[in-house]
């Protein structure tokens, strides 16, 4: 299936809907290449590339033993081999997506999930992609079909190029201390005002109350804007690539107790209840005229 792509202005996306909804390819006219490309289409869907960007539904993170409580019953879902006996980042990168809308500056992508023995429940999930000159405006949602309320969530996991040497910037004014806990207090913390940038090492920070991070270098700088949704923020940095994921609750709240799911921001959907979110991508480029 040959790639999707919309434009406008100086930006570019490409998407494989086939490949779990992924945006394997995004470009601005001056800056260059702003995601890592997806080049290897054949990839191992439980042993993905770390490339393009793809949907986190209807859980982010890694879920320990592969089970969580609902209802006063303990659900065991499929393991993904490549973590032991953990599943991770839910199931919707690894079914094909249809299209809802392509035009010349948006795309609309749609999943009608099915339950199976990765996730119990059916739902809809939709991502939609708008461009406008150097900006790309993204949605999710996330409508519960299962006929029950269920833990529902939802997020996505972009792979930015970037160095070491290129400055990291987040206004979250909450930083996680430990892994997610019944208690709140216990594994957050208040970061220091003003906010200075990230560790120049690879490093992973789970931060909450952000509204922008920004990722500069010498060709520009490329900016992670909240709108809507996504309280939480992912961002995992290595050599060559840092991730930037927007989340609407922290990483292993599906495997606390039922009780505390909503103090870790995992919420409980009734019946054809949508969650959302909204977040933008900016790119300015030293280049452009």
């Amino acid at each position: 299936m040959p790639d999707l792509t919309i434009n406008s202005g100086a930006l570019s996306a490409s998407f494989r809907p086939d490949l779990g909804g992924r945006l394997t390819r995004l470009t601005h006219r001056d800056y260059g290449d702003v995601i890592v490309p997806l080049t290897d289409v054949d990839f191992d869907p439980l042993n993905w590339p770390k490339a393009g960007a793809f949907p986190l539904f209807p859980f982010h993170g890694r879920l320990a033993d592969a089970s969580f409580e609902h209802g006063g019953r303990c659900l065991q879902l499929q393991p993904n081999p490549n973590r032991g006996t953990d599943a991770m980042h839910g199931p919707a990168h690894r079914r094909p997506w249809d299209v809802l809308k392509s035009t010349s500056d948006e795309t609309v992508l749609t999943l009608n999930y099915k339950a199976d023995p990765e996730w119990p429940f059916e739902f809809r999930a939709v991502q939609r992609f708008r461009i406008c000159g150097s900006r790309m405006d993204i949605e999710f949602e996330l409508t519960n079909q299962a006929g029950t309320a269920v833990p529902a969530g939802l997020g996505w996991h972009p792979y930015f190029i970037s160095f070491l040497d290129n400055p990291i910037r987040c206004n979250a004014t909450m930083r996680r201390k430990s892994s997610a806990s019944t208690d709140p207090k216990d594994s957050w913390e208040r970061r220091p005002l003003p906010v200075e940038p990230l560790s120049s090492y690879p490093f992973t920070e789970h931060l909450s109350d952000w509204s922008e991070t920004s990722i500069a270098s010498g060709r520009g700088k490329v900016e992670i804007t909240r709108h809507e949704g996504f309280p939480f923020v992912v961002i995992h940095r290595t050599p060559n690539y840092t991730c930037v994921e927007p989340v609407s609750h922290e990483a292993g709240a599906l495997g606390l107790p039922e009780l505390a799911r909503e103090g870790a921001g995992l919420a409980t959907l009734r019946p054809l209840s949508t969650a959302i979110g909204r977040i933008s991508i900016s790119v300015n480029s030293n280049q452009s005229h």
